[in-house]
């Protein structure tokens, strides 16, 4: 989770400052990657090899959208609802956010993993420098390398606290 504030001209011709809140829990999480054949980064990286871009920028919203949201005062919870993400999305906020992730890939992984609970995007780090010890890529699990697969089931890259975290799903 974590916080970005931003500044920009309204369309009241004013400048604004708003703090936006941005969060994808472990479930939500889940979800997404579960619901993408090779989980959340090969559909990506799919989609652009194949040159899909419409299929691109729903996905970048849908992430972006999908992650806003209000901590609440006690800390307790983060609450997600169609009028918060409503005031988030009709801002030049959201424009601003949105071009700068759809231009920079290391932006996107930034906010992505920023989003993410520590020990999930710890464990995503593990299972990259795992490959790219062995000289492979996330692409090689797209394209089915068997060991790239090997590598993301090994016992150093499945878990975290013993639970099952994030990993390539296949057809």
């Amino acid at each position: 989770m974590f916080s970005r504030t931003f500044e920009y001209k309204g369309y009241d011709g004013n400048m604004h400052k708003d703090t936006y809140w941005f969060n994808l829990d472990e479930a939500e999480l889940t979800k997404m990657e579960l619901s993408r054949v090779g989980g959340i980064r090969g559909f990506m990286n799919r989609l652009m090899k194949e040159n899909r871009p419409a299929e691109i920028v729903d996905m970048f919203e849908k992430i972006i959208l999908g992650s806003v949201g209000e901590r609440t005062a006690d800390g307790r919870r983060f609450v997600k609802n169609q009028e918060i993400i409503d005031d988030f999305r009709f801002t030049p906020a959201y424009s601003q956010l949105f071009m700068e992730l759809v231009s920079s890939s290391e932006k996107l992984s930034e906010f992505f993993r920023g989003c993410i609970p520590e020990e999930v995007a710890a464990k995503i780090t593990e299972k990259e420098q795992a490959l790219a010890e062995a000289g492979l890529t996330t692409e090689d699990l797209i394209n089915g390398n068997e060991e790239a697969e090997k590598i993301l089931r090994s016992d150093t890259a499945a878990s975290v606290d013993g639970k099952p975290s994030l990993s390539v799903v296949k057809e």
